[in-house]
């Protein structure tokens, strides 16, 4: 609602924040002022569906990539990454986002207890803010995987190299840049 809407039908308009503050309340029946109650919101109004939307689709997408048939999961991944939904991701990231599914085996390799390799929000952030964009993270999937001497896993191809290391047991992309 608007300032001008609020006006309109008679409603005051408040600058000040009162969460948290002591007011007493006015029966509009009897004009009396009631005992002194703590302004604060019900209940579930703290949750913020907004903010953790990205952060529990791209968790239910990299758990379901994980059970599902590698190459299944793969292609769906790499659509996804060509789908308008990922270029809204990377206007306002939040927590991960899967990329990629490797084989299992290699995953393991490096340490990896998942074989679904994710963007997450504290390392993409600065990529992108290096210009890496949308057009370079959808070629992630047809890139050509090798061992690094570090254990990291190197991916390279079409002009770019992009590293992977494992962090808190996932594969991570931690670095990308175009060749």
């Amino acid at each position: 609602m608007t300032r001008s809407q609020a006006e309109a039908r008679g409603l005051t308009v408040e600058s000040e924040d009162i969460t948290y503050k002591l007011i007493e309340p006015i029966d509009p029946a009897t004009g009396n002022k009631g005992p002194a109650v703590q302004m604060q919101p019900d209940p579930g109004w703290s949750f913020n569906p907004g903010e953790s939307y990205w952060g529990n689709l791209g968790e239910t997408l990299a758990e379901r990539a994980e059970r599902w048939h590698p190459r299944i999961a793969g292609q769906l991944l790499t659509d996804n990454l060509q789908s308008d939904t990922f270029g809204l991701y990377l206007k306002r990231p939040r927590d991960i986002y899967p990329a990629l599914r490797l084989g299992d085996e290699l995953s393991r390799s490096v340490g990896a207890t998942s074989p679904v390799a994710v963007l997450r929000e504290e390392e993409l952030l600065p990529l992108l803010a290096s210009g890496i964009g949308a057009s370079e993270l959808a070629k992630l999937p047809a890139m050509d995987i090798s061992l690094a001497a570090d254990g990291c896993l190197e991916l390279s191809g079409q002009g770019i190299k992009a590293v992977f290391t494992v962090i808190e047991g996932r594969l991570v992309l931690t670095d990308m840049e175009n060749l």
